[in-house]
């Protein structure tokens, strides 16, 4: 009895913790790039991107799948440090 009451003292200190003084996340916002492809290969095409960019990566990817692919696009997967970098999947028309 007496350690349980000594292990819930212990966690309710642990998760009392004044956060206020930790200091805030870092993200690296120093992306010098516009929007550029990095890599296309069959149906899928990475893009490395500014954050603001989005939506001009967006398009890059579906001009490419329209255009090469004759399909769709699809965003697979996203990464965002500092740079962007996403990659798209040309899917059949439906």
């Amino acid at each position: 009895m007496k350690y349980l009451f000594l292990i819930t003292f212990f966690f309710y200190g642990c998760a009392s913790i004044d956060q206020k003084n930790s200091p805030p996340a870092k993200y690296s916002s120093d992306c010098q790039v516009n929007v550029q492809i990095l890599k296309s290969f069959g149906d899928t095409i990475r893009i490395e991107y500014n954050p603001s960019n989005m939506a001009k990566a967006d398009k890059f990817a579906s001009d490419y799948c329209l255009i090469e692919r004759k399909k769709n696009s699809s965003k697979n997967q996203v990464n965002c440090e500092g740079c962007c970098t996403a990659t798209y999947i040309c899917k059949q028309k439906k």
